[in-house]
This record gives C-alpha cells, structure tokens and sequence, in this order.
C-alpha cells in the first residue's frame, strides 16, 4: 500500500497562532473601519432633518449593502484566515528545521547539512547557518591538528626529559603547560566531534 504523506499547516503551534490572531485582527479592524466609511454616510440620512425621500433611499440603500457587503466580508475573512495560515507554515516549516538544526549543533553534531526546500523563506539565514557549521568543522580540524602536534610534543619532551637534555624543573613546567593546553583543546574536540546523525525531521 503506497505511503500517504500528510502535510502539518501548523508545526510552530504558537509562532503560527500569533500570526494568524494577528492578520485577523487588522483583517477585523480593516472591515470595521471598511463598514463605517460604506454606512455611516446613509445612516446620517436617516435623521428627522432629511427630507423622507431621501430616508427611503439611503434605507433601501443599507439593506442592499447588508445583503451584499456582509455576507463577501465573511467570505474575504475566511479566505484571508487559510491564506494565514498558508503563509505561516511557509515562515513556520524553515523556523522549525533551523531550530532542529542548531539544536543538534549545540549538542555537538557538526555533521549536519542545512537545507531547506526550494520555495522556502529564510534561505539566506539558512546559507549563513550552513557557513557558520562549516567553520566550525574547520575550527574542529585545526584543533585536532594542534592536539596531535602538542602529543608528539609532549613525547619529545618526556624523552629529552629522560636523556636529561631538558633540566627535569624546566621539563616538568613544560609539560604543565602542555597538559592544560592538551585539556582545553579535548574539551572542545570531545563536544563538537565530528559524528553521523540523522537530519532532523521535515515537517512540511
């Protein structure tokens, strides 16, 4: 049986929330704003001070218009809120991979690829993101190289130490150096070493 895919609209439940209360809000404000310019010049002609022609004009007037103007407005409403929602998910889908990703980054997985889907917004933060990662592999590198170097550094001199080339004080006081520098730069190696993970989970 072929595998359905179902797409998630809301993945950031409360960023896509916000958005959507926020659109509708001025969707609301708009129509509100919308009905008092359309209405608000007939209702005035309905004073006692308007000759009765004219109130049974600007009457009928209104209820035209509230038999028209309402029920599109709702219909504008309604499409404005799934096209909010649309929208989100395009802002909300990248928002929610990044996040995975510099989750993974943090806890030391340098062996991610940021990659977003082709019509996805924030492609420039996901480039930048992707930049930074390779520098820090980089970074990594290096520090590897220089552990390594500080290694056979420190064999050498262990065995000018024992040949007794190297004073045993000024030796030793080498080697304290050496071990705290050796200490400083496997922490770093033992966090963000470079291993296999899995890609975090597309949700769109």
């Amino acid at each position: 049986m072929a595998n359905i895919t179902r797409r998630r609209y809301l993945i950031d439940k409360r960023l896509q929330t916000k958005f959507i209360l926020l659109t509708m809000f001025v969707l609301l404000l708009y129509t509100l704003l919308f009905a008092l310019i359309l209405f608000v010049p007939y209702m005035l002609k309905l004073s006692s001070a308007v000759p009765l022609g004219e109130q049974t004009r600007a009457a009928r007037a209104i209820l035209t218009l509230h038999t028209t103007v309402w029920p599109a407005l709702g219909i504008v409403v309604v499409v404005m809120g799934l096209l909010s929602i649309f929208i989100s998910h395009k802002i909300a889908g990248p928002v929610y991979r990044l996040e995975k990703i510099l989750a993974q980054t943090l806890d030391g997985d340098l062996n991610v690829t940021v990659r977003l889907r082709k019509n996805d917004e924030l492609q420039g933060l996901a480039e930048g993101l992707e930049k930074l990662i390779a520098d820090q592999r980089q970074l990594v590198d290096i520090l590897q190289v220089e552990h390594d170097r500080s290694m056979i550094c420190r064999q050498d001199i262990e065995a000018r130490i024992a040949r007794k080339e190297i004073c045993g004080v000024v030796g030793k006081d080498l080697l304290e150096q050496l071990s705290e520098r050796q200490k400083t730069i496997a922490r770093v190696l033992d966090k963000y070493a470079l291993r296999t993970g899995g890609e975090p989970e597309n949700p769109g």
